[in-house]
């Protein structure tokens, strides 16, 4: 059938349209090529890393976040470059040459991530108030940082200029990632240690107002029972704030020597006053919490509505054709110390309450209470 003249006529449109194909083919990669060796060549001169723009929710003092400045163009030419070869079609000899070294970008890139992902976590999660006392190490990052980030400028005794940025092609970008990784990782442990010790705080905390001052029983009893049951109480919770408050001093020495910074610095003081304020607002917040739980079972509509039974039981006798109550629901002033009326006893569960302010010596003097802030604040509360 080959010899035929239509079949002919067939096989030489079959030649004629491979050859077209491949002409086709050889303009289209040369083209590539040419393109590709310009701005390739042109996006390989690009710093390492660049400056996005400071978060709007980050907090004061916070700097821009970086992003590693590999051109997305470069990781479309190294997935092409793979392909072309598969392909067994003929690569430029630029584009070859930046294939060879993908797997030296490729990890390049992934420590640069690391070394931005904890850079940019710091600025995202640094407080006004941290940052000061970090100001050496963030100083540190910054400057190791700023050779691998456009803008880069070193300043000299007289007058200033621009030093170039290292690029994809510089030499001694291993040498700028292990400087910039050491820095980051020593002041993240420093952070570390920082964050941890007041999320332990926050936690002491948050279990000290878990569980109110106040509780009833689960029936009506004569007021000697109620005052058992709390005072136990009262002195379980005193305890635990006692240790908590202990632990408290202990985790703020382990910043001060994770730190390395004198206790009479100012933003040292500065740092304790702010966790001192935590601190009082957490025994505010336990206060506030047990004056609820005490106002709640004094409540009739809370009372009937849970439906409890009476939170004491009251004796009432006929005595020379008076009304008298046992124990008395006046408040009773007397020197003996076994009568008492109601209104003492509430007055006596609230102090006990409040006395959570003293169970543990300040942080910011080291001496004293904070009975006064707690009693101040809880009433505003």
């Amino acid at each position: 059938m080959l010899d035929r003249e239509d079949a002919r006529e067939v096989v030489k449109m079959y030649t004629s349209l491979l050859g077209q194909l491949a002409d086709f083919e050889r303009v289209k990669i040369e083209a590539w090529g040419q393109s590709i060796e310009e701005s390739s060549q042109a996006k390989l001169k690009n710093p390492l890393l660049r400056k996005g723009t400071v978060p709007p929710n980050a907090p004061l003092g916070a700097q821009p976040l970086l992003y590693v400045n590999f051109d997305p163009l470069l990781t479309r030419l190294l997935r092409e470059v793979k392909y072309f070869l598969l392909l067994d079609l003929q690569v430029p000899p630029s584009a070859l040459d930046i294939y060879q070294r993908g797997e030296v970008f490729r990890r390049h890139m992934g420590n640069l991530d690391l070394i931005v992902n904890i850079f940019n976590k710091i600025q995202q999660t640094l407080l006004p108030v941290e940052r000061p006392l970090l100001k050496g190490q963030l100083d540190k990052i910054s400057k190791s940082i700023s050779h691998g980030v456009d803008g880069n400028s070193t300043s000299k005794k007289e007058g200033s200029s621009k030093t170039k940025s290292l690029n994809w092609k510089s030499n001694g970008i291993d040498n700028f990632i292990t400087e910039a990784m050491s820095d980051v990782k020593s002041i993240n442990n420093t952070i570390s240690v920082m964050k941890s010790n007041l999320r332990r705080v926050e936690v002491l905390l948050e279990g000290w107002r878990a569980r109110p001052l106040f509780e009833r029983a689960n029936k009506t009893c004569v007021v000697a029972d109620l005052q058992i049951l709390l005072k136990q109480l009262i002195t379980g919770q005193y305890h635990l704030i006692k240790e908590g408050g202990q632990e408290i001093h202990k985790l703020l020495k382990d910043t001060n020597r994770t730190l390395k910074v004198s206790q009479g610095l100012p933003d040292w003081k500065a740092y304790v006053d702010f966790i001192n304020n935590i601190v009082i607002m957490g025994l505010v917040d336990t206060v506030v919490v047990s004056l609820d739980s005490l106002e709640a079972n004094l409540n009739e509509e809370f009372i009937v509505k849970n439906n409890y039974s009476p939170l004491v039981e009251i004796d009432l006798d006929l005595r020379d054709k008076a009304v008298i109550y046992n124990p008395e629901v006046a408040f009773v002033t007397t020197k003996d110390s076994s009568k008492y009326g109601l209104r003492n006893l509430v007055w006596s569960w609230i102090s006990s309450i409040l006395g959570i302010g003293q169970v543990f010596k300040r942080l910011d003097s080291g001496e004293g209470t904070y009975l006064m802030e707690v009693s101040e604040r809880s009433e505003r509360a």
